[in-house]
């Protein structure tokens, strides 16, 4: 049997996230693209998502896009999505508004492509099964 002391959340790595690349539109003073800041949510966040958006009750086209969409946001933490100074500037009120009014359709793409990867969606099990063999 194997030793527990390996799945104690203090040995847990953490993955507390990371900036990625999502549209070059957004410059600072210097001209420097600025990268959007990522981290992923735990299942129970993931459950309560779902459960936002009626997942559990019929999984409609309608379902799964604002489930994207509020993962998104879930996860994003630079820039903060729910500022009001934010929502303002683009006339919306709310962070899926807010991003689905900033980003143009391939940007918010390659946020959801960010957003998956961090929360290892895009892990096949048998990848991880062989990760796991080395």
């Amino acid at each position: 049997m194997g030793d527990l002391k390996y799945f104690l959340m203090d040995n847990a790595l953490k993955n507390k996230g990371e900036y990625v690349f999502v549209s070059d539109r957004f410059k600072d003073e210097k001209g420097n693209v600025q990268k959007w800041y990522i981290a992923p949510v735990t299942e129970r966040e993931n459950e309560d998502i779902k459960r936002s958006v009626g997942f559990f009750d019929g999984v409609v086209k309608d379902n799964v896009e604002k489930y994207i969409c509020k993962l998104c946001v879930r996860c994003v933490k630079n820039p903060d999505l729910n500022s009001v100074q934010l929502q303002e500037s683009y006339g919306v009120f709310g962070g899926e508004a807010l991003l689905k009014t900033m980003l143009y359709a391939g940007e918010y793409s390659n946020l959801v492509k960010a957003v998956r990867e961090i929360n290892g969606f895009d892990k096949k099990f048998e990848d991880i099964k062989e990760e796991a063999k080395n």
